[in-house]
């Protein structure tokens, strides 16, 4: 299932449900979480670089929408808000790096 997922993923045509530019939004999100699922797959993964790079996907799940109050416009796409976030995307950025540490194993 996991494998599976991930391919339609990362195959999925999104600009046939969202606008162009939230579907590129959305696009760097799941490659960039394709990416932090693979370093969890590596024996040799650097535990720094593994907490960094969930760090910044986790920012840009986070991406704020910026509106011109004036004319009520969207300046700049964002993707979701903090109360979007699951346990498992918390202990996924705060957390999966220490078990790393602590484990030493995580294949």
């Amino acid at each position: 299932m996991g494998d599976d997922k991930l391919c339609v993923l990362q195959n999925f045509n999104l600009t046939k449900l969202f606008d162009p530019e939230r579907a590129a939004l959305i696009k760097s999100l799941w490659n960039r979480f394709a990416k932090l699922y693979d370093l969890l797959r590596e024996k040799k993964t650097d535990l720094q670089y593994f907490h960094l790079k969930a760090k910044a996907w986790y920012k840009l799940f986070l991406k704020k929408t910026v509106v011109d109050p004036k004319t009520n416009t969207i300046l700049e796409q964002g993707l979701y808000r903090s109360s979007d976030v699951t346990p498992y995307i918390h202990v996924l950025v705060s957390h999966i790096w220490k078990f790393m540490l602590i484990h030493k194993r995580w294949d």
